[in-house]
């Protein structure tokens, strides 16, 4: 009776192992399950971080192009109204991830001859403080004498060996005065030559396109932005930035003429919108100059703008004719160069 009672508590040997069998199938289908979800996951992983880099990758090409343009645009402006004689030829950038760079190369046309000058270099990206700030890809820097007084007796060359033209304001007055026209005949008649003149007193554009003949290239307007603090201390005999060489950050102006050698019939409008166009940073650097050129509006009113100097180019007869001209105060050599 035992016996029995012992028998019907035990499991029949074929239960147990379908049970076991059961077990089995049920961990392989967990495996399974935890397989086929650690797939969606490194997939869904993967999908995101695939679409968070396409999106990473179009966003810092976009931001850097957008930098890019900014700064060159704004970089620009800002070398057309202070590089006297300077054209821009070109730009050409590299954009990487989180970085970028770009290089402006620009020249000097010297009664049509093209004199290259290098350029300028921009670095750019997403954790760079000086965004927007550039450095000369070659040496222009002036080599000034080591007593400054001696700028007025010397002639200056930057670090291409180029002569750099003076610039005197017509309210200051010098001990001497350049004046290279009386050289002109000391030089080759097959010379190209790029001259500043720097005028007796103030004048509107359209009184200054009558007086330089049309048979020399007028390449640079210098315009007057100087108060009257800034004539005392010009007039300062101390100040060792009396006269103004083409380098100065004072020196500002508009161009001419346009890449085929022609005449703007209208140049000061070019300067206007190179002013207006300038962000804050420059705006605020030339805060001086608005204050000058602005009407009770707020414009720049392109009445107000006097020329008391300017750069051309021209050959060694030419030139020739702007001897003894009562209204040039002022000549100094720039680049001189070879016909061909």
């Amino acid at each position: 009776m035992r016996k029995n009672k012992e028998n019907l508590n035990e499991k029949p040997h074929s239960d147990i192992e379908k049970e076991n069998i059961e077990d089995i199938f049920s961990n392989k289908k967990i495996k399974k399950t935890i397989i086929r979800a650690k797939i969606k996951s490194i997939f869904k992983i993967a999908v995101v971080f695939f679409v968070c880099l396409v999106i990473t990758r179009f966003g810092n090409y976009y931001y850097l192009e957008y930098l890019d343009d900014k700064i060159v645009r704004q970089n620009t402006y800002y070398l057309n109204i202070s590089s006297p004689n300077i054209e821009f030829t070109g730009t050409s950038s590299q954009i990487g991830f989180f970085s970028g760079q770009a290089i402006t190369r620009y020249n000097k046309y010297v009664n049509g001859v093209r004199v290259s000058l290098g350029g300028v270099k921009y670095n750019y990206g997403f954790l760079n403080k000086n965004n927007g700030k550039f450095e000369y890809t070659v040496d222009i820097l002036p080599r000034l004498p080591e007593n400054h007084k001696d700028i007025e007796e010397k002639t200056v060359y930057n670090g291409l060996g180029h002569r750099l033209m003076k610039f005197y304001h017509p309210k200051a007055s010098f001990k001497k005065y350049n004046n290279d026209l009386k050289l002109l005949d000391g030089l080759e008649d097959s010379k190209n030559i790029e001259i500043a003149l720097s005028f007796d007193r103030d004048y509107s554009v359209s009184e200054v396109q009558k007086l330089i003949p049309e048979n020399m290239d007028l390449g640079w307007y210098w315009v007057d932005t100087f108060n009257k603090e800034d004539i005392i201390k010009m007039n300062d005999v101390n100040n060792p930035n009396r006269i103004l060489l083409e380098t100065s950050d004072e020196m500002i102006g508009f161009k001419g003429k346009d890449l085929s050698n022609s005449r703007y019939e209208k140049p000061e409008e070019r300067f206007i919108l190179d002013l207006e166009s300038l962000d804050k940073k420059y705006k605020d650097k030339y805060k001086n100059i608005f204050e000058i050129l602005e009407d009770s509006n707020g414009n720049i009113d392109a009445e107000k703008i006097r020329i008391i100097g300017v750069v051309v180019t021209g050959n060694k007869e030419s030139l020739s004719t702007l001897r003894d001209k009562q209204w040039i105060k002022s000549s100094s050599f720039g680049v001189i160069v070879d016909k061909f």
